[in-house]
């Protein structure tokens, strides 16, 4: 696994119009990489930050080398917003920080397009400078809104039943899980712009579980979100990205450093075993009422991981 930086100077602009930059970004760059084939979560992970010291930092995670050149090659050729790209950014902002954002498209996009022309800057040193508090503009205000909001957890549990003693079987679910966290939070946020808070994964007596936390709508229900949860991860959905998925953890239990066989787990990575676990997953889906205490660690969370 290997990550290069690149940051951006947003000067003079405002940070919120840089963090809504950030959003547009990301989710251009994963939808261009689609395209050319490559998996998000799987070949590659993008994270970015925007801070305030007029930086925006973008963090690329990959396997293969030709992932980079694409990668780069759509940096370089990313073209300013749509309309409904930076509406859609909007909606994921809202969910993040829990608001309202009234805003003026055309004042805001004239904004975002000048963003562009700052250039994108390699760099292999970089020391994160403090995050940023909001500052209204005319064209772009925000009111909090947490009433308008469900705190969401989705727990993903797998049996011990399903690897009994086998301990490469759970290494491979390990790392199997987060893909597939990953990838129910991708739909989540495409489909119902869910911004999500934390992710852990607990091995217990008789399972293991990786929970994710978000802030989503409340026009959404809980039927509705464990429907969407349970259809992003079918062996349907996953068995085209099988290949990418097996390669994925052969490099990572290569890397493992927890006393497995790794020749055993790159063993066992086969159509068989994948579909043994996706099988005996169980997914389970609560909403409840979001307090401002938890908003406030969540933050915390997410500012302790992108140090």
């Amino acid at each position: 696994m290997k990550t290069i930086f690149f940051t951006k100077n947003y000067k003079p602009h405002n940070w919120d119009i840089a963090h809504l930059y950030e959003h547009i970004v990301i989710a251009n760059l994963e939808d261009t990489l689609a395209k050319k084939g490559f998996v998000p979560d799987i070949d590659f992970f993008i994270f970015a930050n925007t801070f305030s010291g007029h930086l925006i930092k973008l963090s690329f995670v990959f396997y293969d080398d030709n992932t980079i050149s694409v990668f780069k090659e759509s940096l370089k050729n990313l073209q300013p917003p749509e309309d409904v790209q930076i509406t859609a950014a909007i909606k994921e902002v809202e969910a993040e920080d829990a608001c309202r954002i009234n805003f003026e498209i055309d004042a805001l996009k004239d904004a975002l397009n000048k963003l562009y022309n700052n250039d994108w800057q390699k760099t292999s040193n970089f020391k994160d400078p403090q995050d940023a508090d909001h500052e209204n503009l005319d064209y772009y205000k925000f009111i909090p809104a947490l009433e308008n909001f469900n705190g969401l957890r989705i727990k993903i549990k797998l049996p011990k039943t399903a690897y009994g003693q086998n301990d490469e079987n759970l290494a491979i679910f390990t790392r199997l899980s987060v893909i597939l966290a990953d990838t129910i939070s991708r739909e989540l946020r495409k489909k119902t712009y869910a911004y999500c808070k934390m992710s852990d994964t607990l091995q217990e007596k008789e399972s293991t579980t990786v929970t994710a936390g978000y802030l989503i709508s409340k026009t959404f229900s809980k039927k509705e979100v464990l429907k969407l949860a349970r259809e992003s991860i079918t062996q349907k959905k996953l068995h085209p990205k099988y290949k990418q998925i097996k390669n994925h953890i052969a490099v990572w239990a290569k890397n493992y450093k927890h006393g497995f066989d790794k020749d055993k787990i790159i063993e066992l990575l086969n159509s068989r075993t994948l579909d043994l676990l996706l099988s005996s997953i169980k997914i389970d889906v609560s909403l409840s009422k979001p307090t401002q205490d938890e908003i406030k660690r969540w933050r915390e969370i997410n500012s302790d991981q992108s140090e």
